[in-house]
């Protein structure tokens, strides 16, 4: 048995196996090549060796879609644990040096790229050893990284149903509405719904969490809006904006500046703001790095802070 067992690990490679596990989680050779920046043909290749090693096919086609066999059930159950051992042995490393290394990587909606900044540049100044990449996308794309396990963290605006996700709700997100300051509504300090969307609103793509609360306010308050303006992000909305293109909810973060400079100006709508946390989730299916673990303990310990920094006045935007 032992002699199998040192012939078996003189034919396996940890790349092989790391190769195998994002084939089977994206159940894509393609997805897992530009995961992993390799080319097709050398996933396709990692994955033969590692089937003529263990002497069992690991995936096969039904027409189009690729089906892991027992065989890869069995591995992959296998390869979680030794993964998940690595990840302690590389905490329990880090704790007997002293100082946290390696790569986090973090996905943030849209919404929260705002606050992004605050909470790593504190992070970094405790952990510098820590290399940190932030990829910032609507919520579809970064649910879609966070099951793909692209990143090991990701912001969103609205908690998950997925029951293998776990999630800290940190932050309240306030969306308010907006108008350009030489609109001629701007003089108002209270507008009816009805008043506000007679406006041309400037919305979010479809896929982003702001979109969808936005949708669901004026669903609730049964108001079609006027005219809907698709643009494809927070800034595109403001450039909107600064244009008098028409009139939006965002979130008061990402415009809190404008409206301490008098560009743009805060009504008061019924309905409004509209207040959602920010969650920083995790799948329960991977275990935390040692970086990732640190960067959620440490933004447990900041929510008093946060609160603080990122706080909203009253709905008069001059008193902003």
């Amino acid at each position: 048995m032992a002699q199998k067992t040192t012939n078996l690990l003189n034919r396996l490679t940890f790349r092989q196996l790391q190769v195998f596990e994002a084939v089977h989680r994206m159940r894509s050779y393609s997805r897992a090549a530009e995961f992993l920046g390799l080319t097709q043909p050398a996933v396709s290749a990692q994955i033969r060796q590692l089937e003529q090693a263990l002497d069992q096919p690991l995936f096969e086609y039904a027409g189009k879609t690729l089906h892991i066999t027992q065989a890869g059930q069995s591995l992959a159950a296998s390869v979680k644990a030794v993964f998940g051992e690595i990840n302690r042995l590389q905490m329990s490393l880090s704790e007997m040096s002293g100082s946290l290394k390696g790569e986090l990587k973090l996905s943030s909606v849209t919404s929260a790229q705002y606050i992004m900044p605050w909470l790593i540049r504190r992070f970094s100044d405790l952990h510098p050893e820590i290399h940190i990449q932030l990829c910032v996308a609507n919520r579809a794309q970064a649910l879609q990284r966070l099951e793909q396990q692209r990143d090991d963290l990701t912001i969103l605006g609205m908690a998950p149903r997925h029951k293998h996700m776990e999630f800290l709700p940190f932050l309240e997100n306030h969306l308010i509405p907006v108008l350009p300051s030489a609109h001629p509504l701007a003089s108002r300090k209270r507008l009816t719904p009805e008043e506000f969307l007679s406006n041309p609103l400037l919305v979010r793509e479809s896929g982003s969490g702001t979109r969808d609360i936005v949708d669901e306010y004026c669903t609730h308050i049964r108001v079609t809006p006027e005219q809907t303006i698709e643009l494809g992000s927070i800034e595109a909305i403001k450039a909107g904006l600064a244009q008098e293109m028409g009139v939006a909810i965002l979130p008061w973060v990402s415009v809190r500046r404008a409206l301490k400079q008098g560009d743009l100006v805060r009504p008061s709508v019924r309905g409004l703001p509209l207040r959602r946390s920010w969650s920083l989730v995790h799948s329960q299916q991977r275990p935390l790095s040692p970086a990732a673990q640190a960067f959620h303990e440490f933004v447990s310990s900041q929510l008093a802070a946060m609160e603080q920094a990122f706080q909203p006045p009253g709905p008069d935007n001059r008193l902003v």
